[in-house]
């Protein structure tokens, strides 16, 4: 169990949003005394980059768990594998413009997937907002190339709270349940 210190100080219970009253335990108190003085110090980013540094690893490792999935890494030269390798029909992989279509569906922190038995899974970018316009053209080139997207919040890892996750997988392949289909 984490040591609590006494000398350090200890946030007012009655100075917590309404929903976060019901945790009023030492370290709880110490925590968010502690990120206030960081974020007078500092700014909010440097609250949020501890807030990423502490759940980051974690989220990271969640998302393979529950997806069953192994990250491959992404490198825009030579990656391990393309988001074309989703595309099943022969016709529309000749079609396909991998600059384009990545730009697009893959604008931050892009990696691939892959599942147990190497092949291809999915497609992962986790950007930190999507215009409408944006969306509308994922949906578009989803639709166009016989993919499924999955848009989920709380499994970004490289700036959680600040970055969605956006997950493009075979549309013939089940989506797992931690996702929301759009």
């Amino acid at each position: 169990m984490p040591q609590v210190y006494d000398e350090l100080p200890k946030a007012d219970p009655a100075s917590l949003p309404g929903r976060m009253r019901h945790n009023t335990s030492d370290l709880f108190l110490q925590t968010v005394a502690m990120l206030r003085a960081l974020a007078e110090e500092q700014g909010e980013g440097a609250v949020e980059m501890a807030f990423a540094a502490v759940v980051a690893d974690n989220r990271h490792a969640d998302y393979g768990k529950a997806t069953q999935a192994y990250e491959r890494g992404y490198d825009d030269d030579h990656p391990f594998w393309t988001m074309k390798d989703l595309i099943t029909d022969p016709f529309k992989r000749e079609e396909f413009n991998a600059r384009r279509v990545q730009r697009e569906l893959m604008p931050d922190h892009g990696s691939y997937w892959t599942t147990e038995d190497d092949q291809p899974g999915a497609c992962v970018s986790q950007p930190y907002g999507l215009s409408w316009e944006s969306l509308c053209t994922m949906v578009d080139l989803c639709r166009e190339f016989g993919l499924q997207m999955m848009i989920e919040e709380s499994y970004s890892w490289p700036a959680p709270g600040k970055s969605l996750l956006v997950e493009v997988r075979r549309k013939r392949e089940p989506a797992p349940r931690i996702f929301r289909m759009l």
